[in-house]
């Protein structure tokens, strides 16, 4: 089942930071004003168990959500740190659909923006 995950960038250093740009760019994304704040839907294949499990159990009541700590070729490296402690995730490059960085509001803005015309 199409499970998309979203999760915030948060780059812990500079060979994931270097990493993940390269594969940024391979792709085609580019983010001239840095790599704050930045928010990734990741449509996969199928959702790893433990994150259907983690969410189910309640873990984004707990903390917000998924961080990204490297993105490659391989696939993603997810992260969440909570007060029972530090979990990741790894989600390989086959089960990746789609990435994006598309959030609800844009879509709005531009819905409303197709009204006016």
């Amino acid at each position: 089942m199409v499970e998309t995950i979203t999760a915030e960038l948060n780059l812990f250093d500079s060979k994931n930071q270097e990493t993940t740009l390269e594969y940024l760019n391979t792709i085609g994304m580019t983010f001239h004003s840095g790599l704050e704040d930045i928010y990734f839907n990741i449509e996969v294949a199928n959702e790893p168990k433990v994150l259907s499990e983690l969410r189910d159990a309640g873990i984004f009541e707990i903390r917000g959500g998924w961080s990204i700590i490297n993105m490659s070729n391989l696939g993603i490296n997810l992260y969440i740190c909570c007060p029972m402690g530090d979990s990741y995730a790894f989600i390989p490059a086959h089960q990746i659909i789609s990435i994006d960085t598309v959030n609800k509001s844009f879509v709005d803005s531009i819905r409303n923006q197709a009204k006016t015309v």
